[in-house]
């Protein structure tokens, strides 16, 4: 071996050993409360069993695809017995001049309407809201977080006869999502709780339980449901 290329060799070999690695640490999902994954998720496996108050099983299949960045591409969510009705989305991302992510738009196939997120420079859904082919927009959506990043309250407006609806979210020291309220008006609608009973290797729950109490405290209209969620996560 001439002395050149063991030069060239021992150049090379450090700058491969060190090369970093852009690939997520986190991946964000567009769900409620914008849940935030560890690691570089590539498909999220989601099947669901929701008793609803009836005694036939409501049950749905939800299967989200993403890329090495850590944007979602497509989302299937089959609903109903056997999960047969399908609904999909699919996502379309803008960046700036730098490469920070600006705007999500999600198209599907059941409407011609258009969910748009807009981000600010740290990365967080600011604003949203649905769009048609009016260029109209309404279910104008705005959102604050904690200093953990964590989304802790959704303003929104569903119609000038519902008025203010206002989401606001729970977490437990690991900063898993405990409860979830949602007040329309000053008048509670709907409480959720959260129990997770298993988690992956990345800390990721793979198991959830959900209880939740809704139609306020009007007789007749109050009702409970427990829901039981299994994920399948696989990562790049």
């Amino acid at each position: 071996m001439t002395l050149n290329k063991i030069i060239l060799i021992a150049i090379v070999l450090p700058c491969l050993s060190f090369q970093k690695d852009n690939r997520p640490k986190k991946t964000m999902l567009l769900n409620d409360h914008l849940e935030i994954l560890n690691g570089n998720v590539k498909q999220i496996i989601e099947t669901g069993i929701d008793s609803g108050g009836s005694p036939l099983l409501m049950r749905y299949g939800d299967t989200t695809s993403f890329d090495r960045r850590g944007n979602a591409l497509e989302r299937r969510i089959g609903y109903g017995i056997g999960s047969r009705k399908l609904s999909l989305n699919t996502y379309t991302n803008s960046y700036n001049e730098k490469g920070m992510k600006t705007e999500t738009i999600i198209e599907t196939n059941k409407s011609a309407d258009k969910n748009i997120y807009k981000y600010d420079q740290s990365g967080h859904i600011v604003k949203s809201w649905v769009e048609n082919k009016k260029k109209e927009k309404k279910f104008q959506t705005s959102y604050k977080y904690d200093v953990n990043g964590k989304v802790i309250e959704i303003d929104y407006i569903l119609s000038a006869n519902y008025g203010l609806q206002r989401l606001l979210f729970k977490y437990n020291s690991k900063g898993m999502l405990v409860e979830q309220n949602l007040f329309s008006g000053n008048n509670l609608a709907d409480k959720s709780l959260f129990q997770y009973p298993s988690f992956d290797s990345k800390n990721n729950w793979t198991k959830r339980i959900c209880t939740s109490e809704f139609g306020g405290q009007t007789p007749g209209l109050h009702q409970r449901d427990t829901s039981i969620s299994i994920r399948k996560i696989t990562y790049y």
